[in-house]
């Protein structure tokens, strides 16, 4: 017969934990502090927002308004040139990914959207105070009227003259790089027929 193990042991029954794992109450802090964090992290960014909806557009129009100057052969140049540009090329960054070296990878995605949105911040801007419906919209909207006529409608036919010429020149890059993977292709098919004659007779 043989002897019962000294050390063995019977597992508690009331026992959390099993095979290591975290105990359910450890998982619901874990979650909890998540959530919390996440929480916090919300309630500042709208806080922020808040702020920067409040003093952005005020702040844009004076900006704008010191270079107008109540100017509108001004007010037009320089809206259709931060149009133009501030459409174009974010776009060509946009499309970058799909046509660049390092074509859909991770992080220069995220570097060529970081950047595109930053360089579209002035039209941003614009479009802020053009649509909207707050106070400091509103005052961004008086001190452009006066202080930078011509300035929002410039920068309309700028960011629509931009759009067009980013559409075209997007869609050569795609058809270039496309008749560039056809080429590449057929050279690697004329290469293996050389290598690979066929059976003699």
């Amino acid at each position: 017969m043989g002897k019962p193990r000294g050390d063995q042991q019977t597992p508690d029954p009331n026992s959390g934990q099993t095979g290591g794992g975290a105990s359910a109450s450890d998982r619901a802090g874990s979650w909890a502090k998540k959530a919390g964090l996440w929480i916090a992290a919300l309630a500042v960014l709208i806080i922020v927002v808040l702020i920067l909806r409040a003093y952005l557009p005020r702040w844009w129009s004076h900006r704008v308004g010191g270079w107008v100057d109540g100017s509108m052969s001004r007010g037009v140049i320089i809206g259709l040139v931060i149009g133009f540009l501030c459409t174009f090329i974010p776009l060509l960054l946009l499309a970058s990914p799909f046509f660049g070296r390092w074509r859909l990878q991770k992080w220069p995605s995220i570097i060529a959207v970081v950047l595109a949105i930053i360089v579209a911040i002035p039209n941003l801007l614009t479009l802020g105070i053009a649509i909207g419906t707050n106070n400091a919209a509103h005052a961004g909207q008086r001190t452009l009227d006066i202080e930078g006529p011509g300035f929002r409608a410039a920068t309309v036919w700028g960011v629509v003259i931009a759009a067009l010429i980013g559409a075209v020149v997007i869609f050569y890059f795609w058809r270039f790089r496309r008749r560039g993977i056809a080429l590449k292709q057929h050279k690697e098919h004329a290469k293996l027929a050389k290598q690979d004659p066929g059976p003699t007779p």
